[in-house]
């Protein structure tokens, strides 16, 4: 992908089974290391994996 220049975001899926910090951890060291990379988006994207519904 990077060499076609393809946009892409990573996204840290179940995050709600991870203590947060742990959580917030992964993700900085994953910006950090994605940095050079010209193809993604910067914002790592996190989600649960329960969806309450009310």
């Amino acid at each position: 992908m990077e060499r076609s220049l393809t946009k892409y975001q990573i996204v840290l899926t179940k995050t709600d089974t991870v203590f947060p910090m742990d959580v917030a951890r992964r993700a900085m060291q994953i910006e950090e290391s994605l940095k050079a990379n010209k193809s993604t988006v910067e914002q790592v994207m996190m989600i649960e994996a329960q969806i309450s519904v009310n």
